[in-house]
C-alpha cells in the first residue's frame, strides 16, 4: 500500500508539472496560432499574424 500510494503521489506531481508546462506553452500566442492554423478549418486560410491577433 505504501509503495502504491507513493507511486500515485509521484505520478500526480508529474502530471501537474506537465499541465503547467503545457499551459505556459499554449499561452504563447504565436505557438497557439500555428496550432490553430493547421488544426482548425476556420483558420486554415488565414496568415499566422491574423490568427495571433
Amino acid at each position: 500500500m505504501k509503495n502504491e500510494l507513493a507511486g500515485d503521489i509521484a505520478l500526480a506531481k508529474g502530471k501537474t508539472q506537465y499541465d503547467t508546462y503545457c499551459k505556459r506553452i499554449l499561452a504563447n500566442k504565436i505557438i497557439l496560432a500555428w496550432i490553430l492554423k493547421y488544426a482548425a478549418e476556420e483558420f486554415a486560410d488565414m496568415d499566422i499574424g491574423q490568427i495571433k491577433e
